[in-house]
């Protein structure tokens, strides 16, 4: 078991953590260019429409792409939030940053008693929870990726997983794993 932990793993048990994103559906390139075509065409209309006397026609168009910008803005704002997941000694931590870089909430469950699990399913969608004693002592469940697409929750539950039994391995066997990771990241490609 010592030699088959991941890289990612690994990662979730380092000082820095697991940084976990939301997938973005288009480059900033991809935006720019889409409000260009979305722009061309409406403005050629608006200024069709003004021409021929229907100037409130012309508003209406010239609106349309203002809103787009101001909506993809906003989306690609917000893709920015994400949050931090980590075990650090015998905690599990969870950070979870907006998007301007501030930490919002910082969660720190006994990793002994921090428990995975994951609830509804493809139709329902799948929820990832960290489940442990909360600040008050009470058992509380703490929601995780929430704005994680089907396929990445699952794999991140996986990864969850692995790194929390890393994370219970004795010492000697988790530097065993560290050490074959190194050498398999150090190991020629085929």
């Amino acid at each position: 078991m010592a030699d088959t932990i991941s890289k990612a793993a690994l990662t979730l048990c380092s000082e820095e953590g697991l940084s976990v994103y939301a997938e973005r559906s288009l480059s900033p390139d991809n935006t720019a260019l889409l409000l260009t075509s979305a722009y061309v065409p409406t403005l050629a209309g608006a200024g069709l429409a003004v021409y021929a006397g229907a100037w409130p026609i012309g508003v209406f168009l010239v609106a349309m792409p203002l809103a787009l910008q101001f909506a993809f803005s906003a989306s690609n704002k917000s893709a920015k939030a994400h949050e931090i997941l980590r075990f650090h000694e015998n905690d599990f931590e969870i950070t979870r940053v907006d998007e301007w870089d501030r930490v919002v909430e910082h969660i720190t469950l006994p990793a002994w008693q921090t428990r995975f699990f994951s609830e509804g399913d493809v139709d329902t969608g799948l929820r990832i929870f960290a489940h442990g004693p909360g600040p008050d002592g009470q058992r509380k469940a703490y929601p995780i990726g929430a704005f994680l697409s089907l396929p990445e929750q699952e794999e991140l539950l996986k990864l969850l997983q692995e790194a929390l039994n890393f994370q219970g391995m004795p010492y000697h066997l988790q530097d065993e794993a560290r050490h074959n990771q190194a050498i398999d990241d150090t190991a020629p490609t085929p």
